[in-house]
């Protein structure tokens, strides 16, 4: 994330978190088909458990404990958050 950005929570909007620039950070929406042909080179069970564990190894033990955990804080990038907005908006014909 070379700029950093700011994340909405999407239930209480009001409460927001900034992503300083240069955090290592994953693309989640990856393509996985383009024109009827899979471009995802699809990892085994074996990859795919070892990255779910090296991907737990490197949450906080607050955030991963049973009782009473801390909040691990997901939200939407402020821009998707003020276009889902802005689309919801026009389809209630609450803004032209």
């Amino acid at each position: 994330m070379p700029d950093g950005c700011t994340l909405v929570d999407p239930v209480d909007t009001a409460r927001r978190k900034t992503i300083a620039g240069g955090t290592p950070f994953e693309d989640l929406l990856v393509p996985v088909f383009r024109g009827g042909r899979c471009v995802l080179d699809v990892p085994s069970a074996r990859q795919a458990r070892r990255r779910a564990a090296e991907q737990l190894a490197a949450f906080h033990a607050g955030v991963k404990r049973l009782v009473h955990p801390h909040e691990y804080p997901v939200g939407l990038e402020q821009g998707l958050h003020d276009r889902k907005a802005e689309i919801i908006l026009q389809t209630r014909g609450l803004n032209a």
